[in-house]
């Protein structure tokens, strides 16, 4: 998502959205080596929605829950109030 932001805007906004030198699955994957999992969800850019949670991505790791984007906001308030429940 990162590489795709500045592309569709480095037009306009040059460097703005490349923050740092390397994409944040770049650094993920060096940092767990190859036998980690990174788990990379699907490239469209369709929100979740309250009835409609598949289009949301998000992993949990024991206790740490992570998503994406905004998009995934409703997907990960589903699995955080299910962790709670846990």
């Amino acid at each position: 998502m990162e590489l795709t932001a500045w592309s569709l805007t480095c037009a306009w906004l040059g460097n703005y959205y490349r923050t740092y030198p390397k994409t944040v699955q770049q650094e993920v994957t060096e940092a767990i080596g190859a036998t980690g999992r990174f788990l990379v969800g699907a490239r469209r850019l369709r929100r979740d929605r309250p009835d409609d949670l598949p289009p949301g991505f998000v992993v949990q790791d024991g206790r740490y829950l992570s998503a994406r984007w905004p998009g995934d906001a409703h997907r990960f308030a589903s699995e955080y109030a299910r962790m709670l429940e846990d």
